[in-house]
């Protein structure tokens, strides 16, 4: 089974395949979940097998939670896991092992999307200016009948 983990600090998504359509594991993720302190809001989604935990990192830690998920057999950790992070909490990483993306890493990808973002917004950019000068050009020329200037 695979586990999609999201994390920026007060706000955790995992997607948990084996939640797809059972209703029943819904609401004891929920009940699991709203026993710990500092949850604000908890959206579960069964058709995507998703949950989004909001809470108050002061109280506690997305480390905590997936814990909290593990010990009830929610989660494996063991198992293929993708991790996407804003900021790393503070033991997960190394409890997902070599799965995980440290910070160096993902910073790289994000700058390196950024690189690649910037150009092909450039190109689009470059493509329609250009564009438009030979179709100004055309317009000048067919406009004064040919004869161009003299």
């Amino acid at each position: 089974m695979h586990y999609f983990i999201h994390h920026v600090p007060g706000r955790l998504r995992v997607k948990l395949p084996a939640l797809k359509g059972k209703h029943n594991r819904t609401e004891e993720i929920q009940a699991l979940l709203n026993s710990r302190a500092g949850i604000r809001v908890i959206e579960v989604n069964q058709i995507a097998g998703c949950v989004v935990v909001h809470y108050d990192p002061a109280c506690v830690t997305a480390d905590e939670l997936l814990e909290t998920l593990k010990e009830a057999g929610h989660l494996d950790l063991a198992g293929p896991i993708s991790l996407f992070h804003g900021a790393a909490p503070d033991n997960m990483t190394r409890a997902i092992g070599n799965q995980a993306l440290d910070n160096s890493e993902y910073l790289h990808v994000a700058t390196r999307v950024g690189e690649l973002f910037g150009k092909a917004l450039a190109n689009v950019f470059m493509k329609n200016v250009l564009e438009q000068t030979v179709f100004s050009l055309l317009t000048l020329f067919f406009a004064s009948g040919g004869r161009g200037r003299r």
